[in-house]
């Protein structure tokens, strides 16, 4: 991110645990009645933190420096956008899953002095399977009997199970001893716990879990992702890594006509321009994230030289011998992570592996250059935005808006999540777009066929 403070960071480490108090809340307690004050107060947490990033996000970019660090911030920037976009979901769902669970018979039991207690089927009369597969469920009506305070009385219900009732099987009714007019249920003990206020079942969580987990580990391999150099030594151990000596002619925009899957592109990316300075003048393009800002960087890598070192793509591609995963680090100790393509699709990029007498960059005295970009602050506050336009929309839910209200606010939470995220990179897209159409034909051009 452009604006490195650590407040900004401190905000967004806020507004991450809000929302993993909000799931943790959701999971624990999944059927309390509405309101629903203790998921609203940590949303509130959540849209503060939010805001407060906001105001972070949109101060001035002058005067904070190139925010230069280790890592190639970049993909970090992306990881965090990405992982915020894959959570929103699971946390509208489990919000919106929390506020619909509530049973008003359930209730009602509760509040006449609940308890739940085993009891036999006497009598199956009549059982159905429903669904098939691991969603195979049975609908049976079963006769079981009920021990009030003021004498056992019979009952004819329906009972859905995961497997077929027998007569003399266990199964559990949760009633109110002193109160036969409250009604009663029957059915798994979980469930009937679930229902009063009790965790939501092991599967649930399980499921939450993994999905979360999922989205962390997708994040954090951004996070890998944006040490390129470090990996470096790894490269040399597989005898995967490839090296040339550049220099850079220039700096655009251009869409990228090879890019690392056979899915075609119209994206706009900066692109560097390099030339080989080993003898063979083969010219080079080097694609970078969108998210960065090519007209600082233009100025900051004129005429630089450096070393770019890639990796040969794995995938079967028709361009494979021409393009390649890679760094380039300048000779002054910065560095950018990108896309390496040669100018000439027919070209193949050379072979060179790094000769032993040949010094890698040391990781801990690079820097990744992160030029100060308006558009990076820009797109950022878009989403930001849209993050703190969803919490307050979901957290109206916690109110108890009816079963029907809970649904549509919580679609509309995620969608708007989503469209911030996607009006984001609309918004890069057309800066992209504006530097295009100004840029010199020296620095390179766009091509559209």
């Amino acid at each position: 991110m452009t604006v490195g403070s650590s407040a900004l960071v401190r905000c967004l480490t806020l507004l991450g645990l809000s929302l993993a108090a909000t799931v943790s809340i959701a999971l624990l307690h999944p059927s309390l009645r509405p309101p629903r004050w203790d998921l609203f107060a940590c949303l509130m947490v959540g849209a503060v933190a939010a805001g407060a990033s906001i105001f972070l996000v949109r101060r001035p970019v002058s005067g904070r420096g190139d925010g230069a660090g280790r890592r190639w911030w970049a993909d970090q920037r992306n990881a965090w956008v990405n992982f915020a976009t894959m959570c929103w979901p699971a946390v509208a769902f489990l919000v919106a899953h929390a506020v619909l669970s509530p049973s008003p018979a359930a209730w009602t039991i509760f509040d006449a002095g609940h308890a739940i207690r085993s009891t036999k089927i006497e009598k199956v009369l009549s059982t159905e399977r429903i669904g098939t597969g691991r969603n195979r469920q049975y609908d049976s009506t079963v006769r079981v009997s009920v021990p009030y305070e003021t004498g056992t009385e019979t009952y004819e219900t329906g009972l859905i199970s995961r497997r077929e009732p027998l007569r003399g099987e266990e199964t559990w009714v949760l009633f109110a001893p002193s109160s036969p007019e409250s009604g009663y249920l029957i059915g798994d003990r979980q469930w009937l716990e679930e229902q009063i206020g009790g965790r939501a079942d092991a599967g649930t969580i399980l499921v939450t879990s993994m999905y979360l987990t999922a989205c962390w580990l997708l994040a954090l391999v951004g996070r890998w992702r944006s040490d390129p150099v470090g990996h470096l030594p790894r490269g040399v151990e597989k005898k995967r890594l490839r090296v040339l000596p550049v220099r850079v002619t220039g700096v655009g925009v251009a869409i990228d006509e090879r890019p690392p899957t056979s899915r075609v592109t119209t994206h706009l990316k900066p692109r560097v321009h390099m030339a080989s300075t080993d003898g063979d003048d083969l010219l080079l393009h080097f694609y970078l994230d969108d998210i960065v800002n090519h007209v600082p960087l233009a100025k900051d890598l004129k005429g630089a030289r450096g070393t770019a070192y890639w990796y040969r793509d794995g995938r079967d591609v028709a361009y494979a011998k021409s393009v390649g995963v890679g760094v380039l680090v300048l000779d002054d100790g910065r560095f950018v992570a990108g896309w390496l393509v040669t100018a000439d699709p027919s070209a193949e990029l050379p072979d060179a592996v790094p000769g032993v007498d040949h010094d890698l960059p040391d990781p801990e005295c690079v820097r990744a250059i992160h030029p100060a970009s308006p558009v990076e602050a820009h797109a950022n506050y878009i989403f930001l935005r849209s993050l703190l336009a969803a919490i307050p929309i979901l957290g109206v839910t916690t109110f108890g808006v009816g079963d029907a209200g809970t649904v549509v606010l919580a679609i509309t939470s995620v969608v708007v999540v989503l469209r911030g995220r996607r009006r984001a990179r609309r918004r890069v897209q057309q800066y992209l777009k504006i530097g295009a159409s100004l840029q010199d034909v020296r620095t390179g051009t766009v091509r559209t066929s």
